[in-house]
């Protein structure tokens, strides 16, 4: 492989390496990522509606959406996946060097399937949605507002601002920005692993090439319903927890 291609390997190798240590990982990997929903009536007879999640640190979460960003972004020459939901354009084509031809068959394949899980589970619109003027809240949509609302910059601003008006459906979208977050994390972590393999001239085996989501799909969608008191229900999921390797 050329220099340039080799390069562009050992950084998407460091970077996948440092952010699966991180403390949104750690979080992510023992306690799951949780959301509670009440519905009430008021004195006044006024129903309310409330939600909030338990998700790892403001600083934490940060932190995790600049590497997510970069792993999107067309101009840092990687594009594993889109933050375009909002007004989709599908999967941009895949960056040049990916076409390299010492990249191994091994590497190349598990960079498109990879690619194609991740665009397929964010462009899936949950059982438990939200619809906005721009239509329903996928999992795509729920990251680009939230990572271009709050943690980035705020160009979509408004539409957390809109949400905000009612706290449950603030808190669904949240939890749905989380549960990407996770998911773009561990395909994240298993390029990473793949990349260095590659970089150490090793043979990417079959095992190496299970399907990112099959957990997901097969149990779409994994979570955990607890009715904790009348009125009160709570939702959980752990795509990551326990998970070391």
């Amino acid at each position: 492989m050329t220099e340039q291609t080799r390069q562009k390997l050992a950084v998407i190798s460091s970077k996948a390496d440092r952010v699966w240590q991180w403390e949104y990982a750690n979080f992510a990997r023992t306690e799951g990522i949780s959301a509670a929903f009440t519905i009430g009536r008021l004195p006044n007879g006024r129903v309310e509606y409330c939600g909030s999640v338990s998700a790892p640190s403001e600083e934490a979460t940060t932190a995790l959406a600049n590497v997510v960003r970069f792993f999107a972004q067309p101009n840092e020459h990687v594009q594993f996946f889109t933050t375009d939901w909002v007004r989709p354009c599908g999967l941009p084509a895949a960056p040049g060097w990916v076409q390299d031809p010492g990249l191994s068959d091994g590497w190349k394949s598990r960079w498109s399937d990879l690619r194609g899980e991740l665009h397929a589970f964010l462009e899936t619109v949950p059982h438990m949605s939200v619809r906005i003027d721009e239509g329903p809240i996928s999992y795509g949509m729920a990251l680009e507002i939230f990572l271009y609302g709050l943690y980035v910059h705020s160009t979509k601003r408004p539409i957390i601002m809109r949400l905000r008006r009612n706290r449950m459906l603030y808190a669904m979208v949240e939890r749905q920005f989380h549960l990407a977050l996770e998911v773009i994390l561990l395909g994240i972590h298993e390029l990473g692993v793949v990349t260095a393999k590659e970089l150490r001239g090793q043979v990417i085996q079959h095992e190496d090439a299970l399907p990112l989501l099959s957990r997901i799909q097969t149990a779409r969608p994994p979570v955990l319903v607890d009715c904790v008191q009348p009125n009160i229900f709570s939702v959980k999921h752990a795509y990551l927890r326990n998970r070391t390797t």
